[in-house]
């Protein structure tokens, strides 16, 4: 490694910092700002972003999943910024998404999770997103909810990085270079673990979800492959599954909770199989396809006209 390359990245790094208060300005009415979710999200940014709020007009804040680290103070999804931010779920579908939505303070952008950059509807004028500290090649890893954020990047006008040293450093396609990224702001506070309730309390499970967990369950049989998401419907029919009697299960799964952990009706020799319904793998050897049969006779359909 040079050594003037890496002083070289250190002081690009120290030319591109910046408080919260002053990448805020960044954002102008009208602008389109996408942020990181869950574990990923920028906090501080956002907080200072909702500060400026009432000098703003028509600026929309799109993300994955509202459940930030912490309570955010302000809260850019309160009534009272009707008009000046209006917030763009791509993944959470919760009480306080239909409620604001009702309300006419937000919309819900169904898309599948692999490609939601691909297929954004629009450009991004600024892209905010969490990161662990530079490493000495000059590289960021983004952290607990990377592998979202960045196929968004080119799509993007403004980077910028909250960097927090409690985010941890993530293999995989997850690294910006400090080249890529225009302003860096420095944060310090825990990640959290993330509530199983949009609203970070106890989940209170209904007499309906129940029912409908019951209905699932009705549908596995052993050997089966399971996919869960998050939420407390995924959750209640895993809990439910332990006692069902179901054996020999596979998971193939982004999302698995505590229950999972017992374990025993899990077996190795039941593997998991994904199941996508998107683009061949480019890892897969050319001319081949990672799709099932059901999703390419879905392909195969002629679109109407």
């Amino acid at each position: 490694m040079n050594e003037s390359n890496s002083a070289g990245w250190a002081n690009d790094h120290r030319k591109k910092l910046r408080s919260a208060d002053e990448a805020a300005e960044l954002v102008t009415s009208g602008a389109m700002v996408y942020v990181n979710g869950g574990p990923g999200f920028p906090c501080d940014v956002v907080e200072a972003v909702t500060r400026r709020a009432t000098d703003l007009d028509g600026v929309r804040i799109g993300l994955p999943m509202r459940r930030a680290s912490r309570q955010l103070d302000p809260d850019f999804m309160d009534s009272q910024y009707a008009g000046h931010i209006f917030h763009v779920s791509d993944f959470s579908f919760d009480p306080v998404i239909r409620q604001a939505i009702s309300e006419g303070r937000a919309s819900y952008r169904p898309n599948i999770p692999t490609e939601t950059a691909r297929f954004y509807p629009e450009d991004i004028d600024v892209l905010v997103l969490a990161a662990s500290p530079m490493d000495r090649h000059g590289y960021f890893s983004l952290g607990a909810f990377g592998g979202w954020g960045i196929d968004f990047v080119p799509r993007a006008r403004h980077i910028v990085l909250e960097v927090n040293e409690h985010q941890p450093r993530i293999h995989g396609n997850c690294w910006l270079h400090v080249s890529q990224v225009d302003t860096v702001v420095e944060a310090d506070y825990p990640l959290t673990a993330q509530s199983h309730s949009s609203s970070g309390h106890e989940i209170q499970v209904s007499d309906v979800e129940r029912a409908i967990a019951g209905h699932i369950i009705d549908l596995i049989d052993d050997h089966s492959t399971l996919q869960f998401g998050g939420g407390i419907l995924p959750q209640v029919v895993g809990e439910m599954l332990i006692d069902s009697g179901r054996r020999h299960l596979g998971v193939h799964s982004e999302a698995l909770s505590d229950w999972w952990s017992t374990g025993s009706w899990i077996t190795a020799r039941r593997p998991g199989t994904a199941v996508r319904p998107s683009l061949p793998s480019p890892w897969a050897p050319r001319g081949s396809t990672t799709t099932s049969p059901r999703t390419r006779a879905w392909r195969s359909t002629p679109s109407p006209t």
